[in-house]
């Protein structure tokens, strides 16, 4: 009775608080609520009143699966080689370049405070590599709603801060698989072997059931005529990738963006799909975001203390690697110093990394870069919106 009702609330919340989180981007006292980012501390409220105890999140864990999937899917979705082969190629390394040069630096910075209050070792450079990697991600949805109140500043170049908020998502993604697949190949590896077999073996079939599921998705779609109809396809296609992924061990987050690429890569663009998808994404966003705060454990207290470290520092990287892959790429001063700001903004990627890390990763490490993560998403939310107006005010000329 008590997961039924944990169900029930949780849909009630995503249902209709959920659209009360939205409104006019350009008010700061309601910028928080714009990303979802409430949710969060919704879970968190809901773990201490005793509501979603450990059993109760233990039973609907799938759910936290499904709203991995369905961000790895939307990710996926995005990546269609025919279109992006008609976007220019110096797009393709700002893009990249920034998102790399973010992950880098803040994978660097925050190795030391972990290593010395955590102890050093490989474990403890891997958790720096998925921290800097969820601050490599930057938030469509921020930028999107940025653009949206921007109205009298028309020099900014709108169509690479899309393009770089889409192509560094993929970052954290790929980031979170190689990792996985080292630990994975580690951990079964025997004395005196590397295990690097083994973990190019585990990607490859995470790539692999990835591609079969996409094929498969790919095949179910076009016997789908009603809409409702596409809608249940979609969440059972999710449900089943997803628990079918973590039956393997693999990353749903991973095997579902792979499955995405097939997808809008075998026929072209699914219009009805992606609107679907795209549409329905928010009460299970929602939900996800309950369950995450639910299962957040802080780790050690430092790591709290780090949180607003790791925002300022993504802020100022992100400025920078933006205007540093601009001067390297078209090799003059073609954007402001300050467009990075408009690439301030974290979402869905980072709290997928933090929920991954979450679901593979017990333990006072694991949980202390969760902290660092989600706290920097909790942060992002309150001041990233304003930051990303300033990036885009200040742009440079197309």
């Amino acid at each position: 009775m008590k997961i039924l009702l944990s169900l029930v609330l949780l849909l009630a919340l995503a249902l209709v608080a959920g659209p009360l989180s939205h409104g006019r981007f350009s008010r700061f006292s309601r910028s928080f609520f714009l990303v979802g980012a409430e949710f969060l501390l919704i879970g968190i409220a809901l773990r201490h009143l005793g509501i979603l105890n450990a059993e109760i999140l233990s039973s609907i864990s799938p759910l936290l699966t499904l709203g991995l999937g369905w961000i790895g899917l939307l990710i996926g979705l995005q990546f269609e080689f025919s279109l992006l082969r008609k976007i220019p190629a110096s797009f393709h390394a700002v893009a990249f370049l920034q998102g790399l040069l973010v992950m880098m630096a803040l994978s660097a910075v925050f190795y030391f405070p972990l290593a010395r209050y955590l102890g050093a070792g490989i474990d403890t450079m891997a958790a720096a590599l998925l921290i800097g990697a969820a601050g490599a991600g930057s938030s469509q949805d921020i930028l999107a709603m940025a653009m949206h109140e921007r109205k009298r500043h028309p020099h900014a170049p709108l169509h690479l801060f899309r393009y770089s908020a889409a192509l560094d998502s993929v970052i954290p993604v790929i980031t979170l698989v190689l990792l996985f697949g080292i630990h994975h190949g580690m951990s079964i590896s025997q004395e005196g072997s590397s295990g690097w077999k083994d973990a190019i073996l585990w990607i490859a079939y995470a790539t692999a059931i990835g591609a079969i599921l996409g094929l498969l998705f790919e095949l179910l779609i076009h016997r789908v005529r009603e809409r409702s109809h596409h809608l249940l396809l979609v969440i059972g296609f999710l449900i089943f990738s997803g628990g079918l992924a973590m039956a393997l061990d693999f990353p749903p987050l991973y095997v579902n963006f792979i499955a995405g690429l097939v997808v809008v890569n075998i026929r072209g663009h699914h219009p009805q799909t992606w609107e679907i998808a795209s549409a329905s994404e928010k009460p299970f966003y929602f939900m996800f975001l309950v369950l995450v705060g639910a299962s957040w454990h802080l780790g050690n207290p430092w790591a709290l203390l780090l949180a607003p470290l790791y925002f300022i520092l993504r802020v100022i990287f992100k400025a920078l690697s933006f205007w540093v892959a601009g001067r390297l790429v078209f090799g003059k001063a073609l954007l402001d110093m300050k467009s990075g700001l408009a690439l301030s903004g974290q979402g869905a990627v980072a709290v997928a990394v933090a929920a991954s890390i979450q679901m593979v990763e017990k333990g006072t490490l694991a949980d202390s870069a969760l902290t660092i993560i989600l706290s920097g998403v909790l942060l992002s939310a309150l001041f990233a919106p304003g930051l990303t107006l300033m990036g885009l005010q200040r742009g440079g000329k197309q």
